[in-house]
């Protein structure tokens, strides 16, 4: 009895191991076939990880969560369990409805291959493709790892299903390939002839494997997924025809086309007939055909205007003769002379004729610029009686000379004294823009309709009318650069300063309006620049001999620095110190722009009855709180060169309420014009950009952060609702706007009514009656010349030269119609 029930144990614990064995051998076979025969489906470059595959889901559906989050985490890539979700959430079906919708698809593809048995595996790739093969569905095993091949399979088939999509499977010429600075170091820019898109969604190795298969094919064509911008998926070699459109061709020959497009020369393979093959297609603007990586055809764009450019916008170009055109979907602007280039909108310039205009169907392709600035007009659109609008409603005009009116191809002329009043009803106004002239040399148009100084200005030149798309019309003045000086000089600094100072205010106004005329800020009002503060100010006082005296004693005469006219900024006084652009504006610090510390002008000079050198006292630092304050209560020890000026010091005094008014007056306004200067602090300390419009009762200003020179760069203001941080030099000054207070000059002299602090030089305390008081020095954003140290230079016997030098570091001067003669 015991032998049996020995004999009965041993054979239970056979049979166990026997068990084992076969779930052990089991198991590792299962492990070996998958190994043997799913290596190469588990490779990354074959299949899709969870991330990657919801991600491309996402952009077809544009929605989140595609993919069940809760499903196993442990899953790697895109499985069959997740395309069933994906369908019943896309497609409206349920559990049982995706099940049997995936087997149809199963038999379906099945019937399909049986039905040639020797079909090739490129025709059954076809079929899969053309018929949606989703058979794999239908299997049982959900943990399954799905192939690239099955998901794009899957991925064409909701594509389709899906109708309207923001996906698009499109075929792209690579021009070239950049890696994108602002993004992580593993995202990638694909440079396009029409856009830019970014390589996303991959994981960090499969970016970076995925952009050496794409760099591999610059030059060439790609087929790719793309949404939004991203290129979501590269398919491999383009198999579509391409068509690169307003591409400029430099050269053909020997089946080669050299072509510039999108900034770059590209040379490319032509599949081309003979008669294709001649020079008469080289420096032309054309389409070409692209297939296989091979131009099949060209097709040129020969209609070309030449004509006078009235306005630019960003829907058209308005041309002399032509009328408003507007702007083809692939419209390029390129600068035929010199050397080869692509330029931004600014560079057509208005009321010249140095830009060709390549036309089809009654759009511009492409604006071809022929030759550079000459510098030789300038138009400044002209701003209401009271500055605050470009545009009117009535025009005035009269002249003591007979002039005369163009409109419509007809001419009009009137005796001397006689009025023409336009309005956007009137006939005149019919055909669009009118031209106003003076009928005698140097004769000039008094506009009655505008104040300036409690007198109507008078111009040069001519006037234009024209209708503006958003309603009322634009007065444009056009007339010589160098006439235009004459009353540019006189508004912007009184003539009583003398030569010298006013030939450094012409040189400095003659650079800065060169610069305005390639910066296309007013474009669309026909104008270079406006007659404000916000350019320069413009026939304020008419003219003065002495500052016509001075611009012609300059004629021509411009800083450069490194070869390029520099941007002559200036204000009206400084506090003792300049900045740099970069702390006013942002951007990048222009090098010829400096902080510096106006001082030292005692200093001996080395040869005896010469004049000592202008010098900067560049070891300052006046970002620190406690040096800055010293410096604006007490700075004699410096011998600034503008400490006798009224408003070199200034005081403005707030009661609490004050102080909370004028800030409840501007915050809303600062904070819709720059949002991202107006932050607000949130309970976890930070701060972020939110709408406000107060911050309740202010209790503490501080200043918490300063330039070198001093200037205000970040404001907090505390209140009883509400902690705001603002940056900014325009909202240093606007923000605690002074327009109830008084502004209390250094020489004891009072002025009210200012809608902003003279300057972003200046800190904040608060006295024992609770009120604050705000300390400054100058008058003005501080940046590049002086005008008032410009006089106390004048004054000390310094030369135009010695001045502008001072201001504008390491520059040189040179004429600018010389300039423009030997520009490539």
């Amino acid at each position: 009895m015991v032998r049996e029930e020995y004999n009965l144990k041993t054979r239970y614990k056979i049979i166990i191991i026997i068990a084992a064995l076969f779930v052990f051998f089991g198991i590792a076979g299962a492990f070996l076939i998958k190994n043997l025969f799913y290596k190469k489906d588990i490779q990354p470059e074959n299949y899709y990880t969870r991330a990657e595959a919801e991600y491309m889901l996402e952009a077809v559906c544009e929605q989140e969560e595609v993919i069940d989050p809760d499903m196993a985490e442990s899953k790697d890539g895109f499985c069959v369990a997740d395309a069933k979700q994906t369908l019943g959430k896309l497609l409206g079906m349920s559990e049982e409805e995706v099940q049997e919708f995936c087997k149809e698809q199963g038999s379906t593809a099945s019937e399909a291959r049986t039905s040639d048995d020797t079909a090739s595996e490129t025709q059954l790739d076809e079929i899969d493709n053309n018929e949606f093969d989703l058979g794999f569905l239908h299997k049982s095993k959900d943990s399954r790892i799905l192939s690239k091949r099955e998901f794009l399979s899957f991925y064409d088939f909701l594509i389709s299903k899906l109708g309207d999509t923001s996906v698009q499977k499109i075929s792209i010429m690579v021009l070239d390939m950049a890696q994108e600075q602002e993004e992580e170091a593993n995202k990638y820019k694909i440079i396009s002839d029409d856009c830019d898109y970014i390589l996303n969604g991959y994981s960090d190795d499969k970016n970076t494997y995925m952009q050496g298969l794409i760099q591999e094919k610059i030059d060439r064509t790609i087929q790719a997924y793309v949404h939004d911008g991203n290129i979501i998926e590269y398919l491999g070699n383009g198999t579509d025809a391409v068509v690169l459109e307003n591409v400029w061709i430099e050269s053909i020959e020997n089946q080669e086309l050299n072509i510039f497009i999108h900034g770059y020369h590209k040379t490319l393979d032509c599949n081309l007939s003979g008669d294709m093959m001649d020079s008469s297609y080289n420096q032309k603007l054309a389409d070409i055909r692209i297939i296989n990586d091979k131009v099949t055809d060209i097709v040129l764009k020969v209609d070309v205007i030449t004509a006078k450019v009235l306005s630019v916008s960003e829907d058209g170009v308005e041309i002399e003769g032509y009328g408003t055109l507007g702007l083809s979907d692939h419209y390029r602007i390129y600068k035929i002379y010199g050397e080869l280039a692509v330029e931004p909108t600014s560079q057509i310039l208005v009321g010249y004729k140095t830009t060709n205009f390549v036309v089809a169907d009654g759009v511009i392709e492409a604006a071809l610029i022929t030759e550079p600035i000459k510098a030789e007009n300038i138009r400044v659109v002209l701003r209401n009686s009271d500055y605050t609008s470009l545009t009117h409603d009535i025009v005035k005009v009269t002249s003591e000379e007979p002039f005369s009116i163009e409109f419509q191809d007809q001419k009009k002329s009137f005796e001397a004294g006689e009025t023409l009043e336009l309005s956007e009803t009137c006939g005149y106004m019919a055909g669009g823009r009118v031209v106003i002239s003076s009928e005698v040399e140097n004769g000039k148009l008094q506009i009655t309709s505008i104040t300036r100084n409690g007198a109507n200005p008078a111009y040069r030149g001519t006037i234009e009318v024209a209708p503006y798309i958003e309603g009322g019309l634009t007065i444009v003045n056009e007339l010589s650069l160098e006439e235009y000086l004459y009353m540019v000089v006189p508004s912007e600094m009184p003539s009583s300063y003398g030569e010298v100072a006013l030939s450094v205010q012409a040189i400095c106004a003659r650079a800065y309006a060169y610069s305005r005329m390639l910066d296309g800020s007013y474009a669309k009002y026909g104008a270079h620049l406006d007659d404000s503060t916000a350019t320069q100010v413009y026939n304020t006082f008419g003219d003065s001999e002495e500052a016509i005296l001075a611009v012609k004693e300059t004629y021509g005469m411009v800083p450069t620095y490194d070869g390029e006219i520099i941007q002559t900024y200036f204000f009206s006084t400084s506090g003792g110190t300049t900045c740099t652009n970069s702390d006013v504006w942002d951007g990048e610090a222009l090098p010829y722009l400096k902080d510096n510390l106006e001082g030292n002008i005692t200093a001996t000079a080395d040869v005896e009855g010469e004049l000592p050198d202008i010098t900067e006292l560049n070891d300052v630092d006046f970002s620190d709180e406690e040096k800055f304050r010293a410096f604006i209560d007490d700075c004699s020890s410096y011998h600034t060169y503008e400490e006798e000026y009224s408003l070199f010091r200034w005081q403005i005094v707030y009661s609490q309420e004050e102080m909370t008014a004028a800030i409840d007056k501007t915050l809303k306004s600062r904070y819709d014009m720059n949002q991202d200067k107006v932050l607000t602090l949130q309970p976890d300390g930070s701060y972020e950009s939110q709408p406000i419009s107060s911050v309740g009762k202010v209790e503490q200003i501080n200043i918490t952060a300063r330039g070198k020179s001093g200037i205000v760069k970040e404001i907090q203001v505390v209140g009883s609702d509400a902690t705001v941080l603002v940056t900014g030099q325009s909202n240093a000054r606007a923000l605690m706007t002074p327009e109830n207070v008084v502004i209390k000059r250094q020489d004891g002299s009072e002025s009210i009514g200012w809608s902003m602090i003279p300057s972003p030089f200046y800190y904040v305390s608060k006295n024992e009656n609770g009120e604050y008081i705000i300390s400054g020095g100058g008058y003005g954003h501080g940046v590049g010349m002086s005008q008032n140290g410009t006089k106390a230079l004048a004054d000390q016997g310094y030369t135009v030269e010695e001045i502008i030098k001072h201001y504008y570091s390491d520059v040189e001067i040179m004429n600018i119609y010389q300039w423009d003669a030997g520009a490539d």
